[in-house]
């Protein structure tokens, strides 16, 4: 047998394995463990109990009740979701409540999908193009600075050290923190935040770590396409500016 036809059959094998992949990826509409969510996901058994305890609320979330409800009034609108046919969306409270913890804590998307039960899709958001598109214009109007996206940088949040980390949450400034990198608009709004990466780590590695600074340099994002201002052809966006 030669090359040529192991190389066939090579194909042939690898092909039937992703396709069999595919099958079996499609056995639920959804997976049972997600379709525990409304008995034994965490915002269910956890957050309305909580809620009857301040100090405990504010450990979990790192927000006040009456923070966290006024927070909720604000963005109550967007983060409705309508029920269809097909399934139930998950409630307003509960999104908010994910993204909290989030941000209190700087967890792995993995370990939340656990935790509250929900899918991958709900995990990664997209950033919309639109979006993007205003936010450079703006930039360009306030700023005088044409082709940019969005000024990025880190924050470090003091945090008390973590049992058997030795030092990888010391940071520079010589107290422990976790970093906080974020893209921000003309306005000072948020476009992507990365929250969680440890205190000692650099900016540029803390960038190239993330899931946002990893899909950027695949060019995995939709990004504007290339354009010409005052004559000049601008090329591609400038990524970032710090």
């Amino acid at each position: 047998m030669d090359s040529t036809t192991l190389a066939i059959i090579a194909l042939q094998f690898l092909k039937k394995k992703k396709e069999k992949r595919k099958i079996q990826n499609r056995c639920w509409w959804v997976h049972p463990v997600l379709a525990r969510r409304m008995d034994q996901g965490q915002f269910i058994v956890t957050y309305n109990e909580l809620r009857t305890n301040e100090d405990e609320l504010f450990s979990y979330t790192r927000m006040t009740m009456s923070t966290s409800d006024e927070l909720y009034s604000l963005l109550e609108t967007n983060l409705t979701k309508q029920t269809t046919d097909m399934r139930v969306p998950i409630g307003t409270k509960e999104r908010l409540c994910i993204a909290l913890r989030y941000l209190a804590t700087g967890c792995s998307f993995s370990e939340l999908r656990v935790n509250f039960k929900v899918g991958a899709s709900f995990m990664h958001a997209r950033i919309n193009k639109k979006i993007l598109d205003r936010s450079c214009g703006n930039l360009q109007k306030k700023a005088n600075f044409p082709h940019c996206l969005g000024p990025i940088d880190g924050k470090h949040i003091r945090i008390r050290k973590p049992s058997n980390t030795g030092s990888e949450y010391f940071n520079y400034k010589n107290y422990f923190s976790i970093v906080l990198m974020a893209v921000v608009d003309a306005n000072y709004k948020f476009l992507v935040v990365d929250i969680g990466a440890y205190g000692k780590g650099s900016d540029s590695l803390v960038f190239q770590d993330g899931h946002f600074g990893q899909r950027l340099q695949r060019d995995e994002l939709d990004l504007p396409q290339a354009s010409i201002i005052d004559g000049y052809n601008m090329g591609p966006f400038f990524r970032m500016c710090f």
